[in-house]
């Protein structure tokens, strides 16, 4: 297998374990090339909430990729949906 067939399979895997309204945000945006508005009219949601959508699904995105680079070079990691859990107690000034 390939380097860069590697990273499109793990890049896939991180698409599918995004929750399903992130994901058809992700797509409509990033691989069909709708703008916001056009994201938010095909969902029956706000522009606002489209923005939104799209940015978390890239931040996840990013977060399971990066944690999969890490176990890779031998540290182990939380998964990505229970460090989302962890990150937003912190901020909003809960205690873990």
């Amino acid at each position: 297998m390939t380097a860069s067939t590697h990273r499109l399979e793990r890049l896939a895997r991180a698409i599918e374990d995004l929750p399903e309204h992130l994901r058809e945000a992700f797509l409509l945006h990033a691989v069909c090339g709708y703008g916001f508005e056009a994201v938010a009219q095909e969902m029956g949601i706000t522009e606002s909430m489209a923005k939104t959508y799209i940015a978390r699904a890239f931040m996840a995105i990013q977060r399971q990729l990066d944690a999969e680079e890490t176990v890779g070079k031998g540290f182990s990691r939380r998964p990505a949906q229970e460090q989302n859990r962890h990150d937003r107690k912190g901020r909003r000034g809960g205690t873990s």
